[in-house]
């Protein structure tokens, strides 16, 4: 399980830049690493850039595993 915040395509990259930094001190706090101990899941810390590749590669892999099963959109 993973989760992400999300911005508008067009948002300027020092704004989604400022946003990711600001995220990673709330996570990387005292009080987010003890929210994080609570859930059953590691955070996975990515920046936009690396956020970005890694969803792909997840498409990519559940793409590939619906083929193989043989399911298809309708």
């Amino acid at each position: 399980m993973w989760s992400a915040f999300f911005v508008r395509a067009e948002t300027p990259t020092e704004i989604v830049d400022k946003l990711a930094a600001a995220v990673h001190k709330a996570m990387t706090s005292d009080e987010g690493r003890a929210y994080q101990a609570t859930l059953p899941s590691a955070p996975l810390m990515m920046g936009p850039k690396e956020l970005g590749e890694f969803q792909l590669r997840e498409y990519q892999r559940f793409k590939r595993v619906a083929e193989l099963a043989g399911i298809s959109p309708e």
